[in-house]
C-alpha cells in the first residue's frame, strides 16, 4: 500500500537502523528525515514538522524522553 506522502522524522542514533527504516518508509512513499539527536531533531522540528515521529528512546549520551517532553 502506498502512502501519499505524508513526512516521517526517524530519530536513532544507529547509522544501520536509519537507513533500513529510511528505506522501508521512503519505499511505500513516506517523506523521510533522519536525525541522530536532539539539537539535530528540534533543527528539523522547527523548519518542517512531520505527520509522524519514530524515536528512539535509547540515544546513546541522550535520552529520547527528554527530547519527547
Amino acid at each position: 500500500m502506498k502512502n501519499n506522502g505524508d513526512s516521517i522524522l526517524i530519530v536513532d542514533d544507529e547509522p544501520l537502523n536509519l537507513k533500513i527504516l529510511g528505506k522501508v518508509f521512503g519505499d511505500v512513499g513516506y517523506k523521510v528525515s533522519t536525525a541522530t539527536g536532539e539539537k539535530e531533531t528540534f533543527s528539523i522540528l522547527e523548519s518542517t514538522p512531520p505527520d509522524l515521529i519514530l524515536l528512539d528512546v535509547m540515544l546513546g549520551v541522550e535520552n529520547g524522553l527528554d527530547i519527547l517532553r
